[in-house]
């Protein structure tokens, strides 16, 4: 299993959210482990999507091409 911390974001908020970003310590936490099957969950109750179209999926399946990989499924919780 593997543990990622991320750091949040406000760019797209607008001029002034920035310095606001600094700040403060929010961070997204994923922990991805590869699995057969495709199941994501998000761990505050948040709606995300659950397939394919998960952009952390997308994102690891192209890590995964890179590499010389297949991803056949990934075990998600974000």
């Amino acid at each position: 299993m593997i543990k990622i911390r991320i750091p949040a974001t406000s760019a797209n908020l607008g001029a002034g959210f920035d310095a606001l970003g600094l700040a403060l310590t929010f961070y997204n936490y994923v922990e991805i482990e590869e699995s057969d099957t495709i199941d994501i969950a998000s761990t505050d109750g948040l709606d995300v999507p659950t397939d394919e179209k998960n952009l952390i999926y997308i994102s690891a399946k192209d890590l995964f091409a890179v590499c010389g990989k297949e991803l056949k499924g990934l075990k998600l919780k974000a």
